[in-house]
């Protein structure tokens, strides 16, 4: 799998703007932000696709050490996008978020969801099942929005103290939203009209990380929409300040699919060079390829103006779909400053600039409600020079990748999920996962045990997978799904309520 990075450089500033509650209700929309600080790392989360902010209308969220006012990245946030009927839509979280809270509903195409506070930020803790100052009770878990959970007595059903949420780190977020509303769509650098995605973040810090202190971001991306994404692409954009928005210098890594930037030299205002990385590492379903960056002077690349040119971006090229050249080796690339600054050889930054960083990969065809995973690790490494922090940099991150590429990329045992939605009307869709190669039989049976539809018949290779199934012909009613693979056998129950 190729993953390929991207990046973006230009001079762009704010004025001030009016700041909000941490929980704010703007235009008929209920937005939540929360933090994850378990390591010496304070990151604001928004439920619209953007984050490293700490409300909708402030940036500059991505503070270390969390107790300096040393702030590194302005904006980060989610790009999605694909072609419907040949037409370029998605969300393009550029600074500004372009999703709403919610969901939507796949039988009449229509979001919902909006003005819900249910539809918040969840933050869970090992530490605290009854919740506590920051967390909430164990119970309060979003299973029902698509929150991973741990089923522990195997029934399907949420039931905790036994069935707990899924808690990979020392503090756990979850938000479910959608670019389902037109409205939302207003970005500068977005504007197009929705995919019908429903996004679910997963996010988690550990307060002691592998090298240095780090975040996870994992979504999970569903097609609501009646139809496929051809061509679809998904990316992490975010702007990095260190040691401040115009004294940035950046590369790549195409061997750890890792985009970093670093403090440009001498600049250094807090006496504390370092390196902040953004890794993919894991993608599920479709091959993994691509991404772009801009920052030669002598090309007008600057923002994405519509989606058409964020979509150029993604695609690796630049915004008006002019593909990049390696200066060094006069090849067309994605992989923009892949030489090593440490060593100085092949293709290196030599200009302080405000930069802009993004990486993702290509999707391919994502067909109605079918799932998609992205994973993403953010993580930043002092040293006693730039050029010493970035080698500390690849160090983490090889070491990361050394961790999680069998944990991420291939699951660690076989694992059959509850099946979303649940209820469902006529249609839901039904995760798995393998952990090597098998024959899988998955099979639909109402309540009587009478078999109804099957599935899947046929050998699958290591990974996960996603199956829809349609209950149009059938009545409402209790039905159990059954998976075999190999030796493995499992079930669970659903409902289909008309």
């Amino acid at each position: 799998m190729f993953l390929m990075l991207g990046f973006t450089g230009f001079s762009f500033f704010y004025t001030d703007l009016p700041k909000e509650n941490i929980f704010s209700i703007s235009n008929d929309v209920t937005f939540d932000s929360a933090y994850l600080d378990a390591n010496n790392i304070r990151a604001g989360i928004i439920n619209d696709g953007s984050f490293h902010r700490p409300s909708p209308h402030e940036f500059n969220d991505f503070i270390w050490p969390k107790d300096s006012n040393r702030r590194n990245i302005f904006s980060s946030g989610l790009w999605l996008a694909g072609k419907v009927n040949d037409s370029v839509r998605g969300e393009i979280t550029y600074n500004y978020g372009e999703c709403y809270p919610g969901f939507v509903d796949f039988a009449s195409q229509v979001p919902m969801g909006k003005d819900d506070p249910a539809f918040r930020i969840y933050k869970v803790s090992p530490l605290f099942p009854d919740g506590g100052t920051g967390f909430d009770n164990w119970d309060l878990w979003p299973v029902d929005q698509g929150a991973p959970w741990i089923d522990n007595n195997g029934n399907g059903n949420y039931d905790p103290p036994i069935d707990i949420p899924l808690m990979k780190g020392d503090q756990n977020l979850f938000c479910a939203f959608t670019d389902g509303y037109p409205e939302s769509h207003n970005n500068y650098a977005g504007g197009g009209l929705p995919l019908n995605a429903d996004i679910h973040l997963y996010c988690y810090a550990k307060i002691n990380s592998t090298c240095t202190d780090m975040n996870f971001m994992e979504w999970k991306i569903i097609n609501k929409m009646n139809t496929p994404w051809d061509s679809a692409r998904i990316g992490v954009w975010s702007d990095i300040d260190i040691p401040d928005a115009g004294s940035n210098m950046m590369g790549s890594d195409e061997n750890l699919n890792m985009g970093y930037c670093y403090t440009g030299g001498p600049i250094e205002p807090y006496n504390l060079p370092r390196a902040l990385g953004f890794l993919i590492y894991g993608v599920n379903q479709r091959s993994g390829i691509l991404m772009d960056f801009a920052n030669d002077p002598r090309k007008h690349f600057y923002e994405p103006n519509n989606i058409k040119e964020a979509y150029n971006q993604l695609n690796g090229l630049m915004k008006d779909g002019t593909a990049w050249i390696n200066p060094v080796n006069n090849q067309v690339t994605k992989y923009v400053y892949n030489g090593d600054p440490v060593n100085g050889s092949g293709w290196n930054c030599v200009s302080r600039l405000d930069q802009r960083i993004l990486i993702g990969s290509d999707l391919g065809t994502v067909l109605p409600l079918d799932t998609i995973k992205f994973k993403v690790a953010v993580f930043i490494t002092p040293g006693s020079t730039h050029l010493e922090a970035v080698a500390n940099l690849k160090e983490c991150a090889a070491n990361l990748v050394s961790i999680t590429k069998q944990n991420s990329l291939l699951p660690e045992s076989f694992k059959l999920f509850q099946n979303y939605p649940n209820p469902f009307n006529p249609n839901t869709v039904i995760n798995y996962e393998l952990n090597s190669a098998n024959n899988v039989l998955l099979k639909i049976f109402d309540a009587t045990g009478k078999e109804v539809s099957t599935l899947v018949n046929s050998r699958q290779n290591a990974g996960e997978y996603s199956v829809r199934f349609d209950g149009s012909n059938l009545p409402s009613g209790i039905y159990f799904y059954k998976i075999i693979v190999g030796k493995n056998v499992a079930s669970k129950k659903m409902m289909l309520i008309k």
